[in-house]
């Protein structure tokens, strides 16, 4: 049997354990879930998970929570959001994402008509306002927490 699931949350892995789970990821054809919640990982560390989803073709679920990947590292999933078909999960809350790295994620969905996302977490708190989760509910066309 293969690993479809692997959780990591919390195993403070870093920037270099990102990047050797990137390097795995890429020759991976079984892994359907990921999670990588709080393992500080940086906006570099975000870029090789990034890469990664640029050639793996079976990731469906990424929690990328409580890390530190900010703006530059929003920017690197936005760019492979762009491309990947088979996402359907994304967390990305509490990273010190602001509103370049919103903007960057919502613009890397869009730019995608065969993006499977249905549901992406990137907020620490919901919108509170109606109005904001309706824009990105339109503009992504999934459930944002």
């Amino acid at each position: 049997t293969s690993l479809t699931e692997l959780h990591l949350e919390s195993s403070y892995i870093g920037d270099q354990g990102a990047k050797n789970i990137a390097e795995a990821l890429k020759a991976n054809s079984s892994l359907t879930s990921l999670d990588l919640s709080k393992n500080i990982i940086g906006p570099e560390g975000a870029k090789e998970i990034a890469d990664a989803l640029k050639d793996n073709n079976t990731l469906a679920v990424l929690h990328l929570g409580k890390n530190q990947i900010g703006d530059t590292g929003a920017k690197s999933i936005a760019d492979a959001l762009k491309d990947n078909t088979r996402l359907t999960e994304l967390s990305l809350y509490k990273n010190g994402i602001g509103r370049e790295g919103v903007k960057a994620i919502t613009d890397g969905v869009e730019a995608n008509p065969m993006s499977a996302l249905i549901q992406l977490r990137i907020f620490s708190q919901p919108p509170a306002e109606n109005r904001l989760r309706r824009v990105f509910k339109r503009i992504l066309g999934c459930i944002v927490s």
